[in-house]
Formats: C-alpha cells, sequence, structure tokens
C-alpha cells in the first residue's frame, strides 16, 4: 500500500462511520445481514469495509493534492512530501455549532 492509500485512513474510518448511518447503514447491514443465508460472511463485509475506505482515502489524499496544487503550484513531488510531513490524518470531524 503507498502513502496515497493509508495517510487518511483516520479519515477514511470516520467517513466510513458516517456512510453507516442512516439509510445507507440500513442497506449494507440488510445486505450482509446474518439472518439471510445468502448474505456474504463476515470476511467478505470486513473486504467491502476497506475497499470503501481504501477508495475514500485516496479521494482525500488526491483532494488535498489538487488543493496545494491549485494554491501554489508547485511541483508534484514537493507536494507529496508536504502531504506526508506536513498534513496530519483527520481522526475526528469537526463539532457542529
Amino acid at each position: 500500500m503507498s502513502e496515497r492509500d493509508t495517510h487518511f485512513a483516520g479519515f477514511a474510518k470516520l467517513q466510513w462511520g458516517e456512510m453507516c448511518d442512516g439509510e445507507l447503514g440500513e442497506i449494507i447491514a440488510e445486505r450482509f445481514s446474518h439472518d439471510d443465508p445468502d448474505a456474504p460472511h463476515e470476511a467478505e463485509m470486513e473486504a467491502f469495509e476497506q475497499a470503501i475506505q481504501a477508495i475514500i482515502a485516496r479521494c482525500a489524499y488526491d483532494l488535498v493534492e489538487h488543493s496545494i496544487m491549485e494554491y501554489d503550484s508547485a511541483n508534484a513531488e514537493w507536494v507529496k512530501i508536504a502531504i506526508e510531513d506536513r498534513v496530519s490524518d483527520m481522526t475526528t470531524l469537526p463539532k457542529d455549532e
């Protein structure tokens, strides 16, 4: 796995939690219900969750990279170093005011 896959893993986990609330969470719970003999097994659910979180983490990385490039028109290598060294993972969501 690359830095792009893992740097924002905490943020991805938070977003996964947000996604599982409400209607989408109900759909996921229904699909992976243990009451349904045709439902995927726990290992499949875990693989699904990890795949979605990896996509979210990569999207977050790409958005930060794009934002820095738009702001500074810096070279790509500098941007990667800046993200790794100076942009921390977001492990808590901002509180609503």
